[in-house]
């Protein structure tokens, strides 16, 4: 898919995604109306070719209001960026989750298609039989209960049981068969597996990125402003008075970049509100 069919998906799934009823929660319907704005404002950036700023924006606005819908916005934008475990993930989850009469007309077989080609370059993992409890995969967050497969990047890889640690190997494009234990052991949670492998909770890596950036380029962006306000009127001489430069008409690209900053600190702030709310 071009850049162009590609933009057109996203501003199409963000449009349905945060196209549901308000909620009767004011807090809520805060939270949700912030976060349709951060994946408005991925569209944009997008436009611009700035993928990293688009997942990073996206990633925030799930985090902040998580509905499945986005996930395909979020593969799309993985897939661009070549994170393909990230992107096999997401077009599975979205599939999993979002019913078909909820989806925009060709997402299933777009979907369906991108799984066909990313999972050549990826080892998949079958399950001998649902799973009865969770199972971790290195220090990635567990697979969760009922799950009867996963992908994971070519290689060797650590699978934490609830009876048993298993170390496998899997190349691209292979499928490997696990067996699972056929009772319910004891939770994942509780079993002690030492070291890097005790249960930690999952990082919230888009959120945090979100509100650093934000924050960092909203500071910059008002310093710049300030420059440009403070500077406006001045001339440049090189033998003043008679050879002076026009005088600088800086006012107007001062007052948006500081308005710019003040959005971009402001969405930052309440980023970090977020974050600590949810810690």
């Amino acid at each position: 898919m071009n850049t162009r069919a590609l933009l057109l998906t996203l501003f199409c799934c963000q449009s349905v995604a945060w196209a549901d009823k308000h909620s009767d929660d004011p807090h809520k319907e805060k939270v949700r109306l912030l976060a349709r704005s951060l994946a408005q404002e991925a569209t944009q950036s997008f436009e611009r070719r700035d993928y990293v700023k688009t997942q990073m924006l996206l990633e925030a606005a799930y985090t902040l209001y998580p509905t499945e819908k986005i996930q395909y916005s979020l593969a799309r934008v993985y897939e661009a960026v070549g994170q393909k475990l990230s992107a096999m993930r997401s077009y599975q989850q979205f599939l999993r989750k979002v019913p078909i009469s909820d989806r925009l007309p060709g997402q299933t077989e777009d979907a369906t298609g991108a799984i066909s080609r990313l999972q050549k370059d990826l080892g998949h993992l079958v399950f001998s039989h649902a799973l009865l409890s969770p199972l971790r995969i290195d220090e990635e967050a567990p697979v969760p209960k009922g799950a009867i497969d996963a992908w994971v990047e070519p290689g060797t890889h650590r699978l934490v049981m609830a009876d048993d640690i298993e170390q496998i190997s899997v190349g691209a494009a292979e499928t490997k068969t696990i067996q699972v234990a056929d009772h319910d052991g004891a939770s994942i949670t509780s079993v002690d597996v030492g070291g890097n492998y005790q249960t930690q909770p999952a990082p919230r890596t888009g959120l945090r990125a979100a509100k650093w950036t934000l924050g960092v380029l909203g500071i910059a962006t008002l310093g710049v402003g300030g420059t440009l306000l403070g500077i406006d009127g001045m001339r440049s001489c090189s033998d003043f008075p008679s050879l002076c430069n026009d005088p600088l008409a800086t006012k107007w690209p001062g007052v948006g970049l500081l308005a710019t900053g003040g959005v971009m600190f402001g969405i930052s702030a309440v980023l970090f509100g977020v974050d600590a709310y949810q810690r």
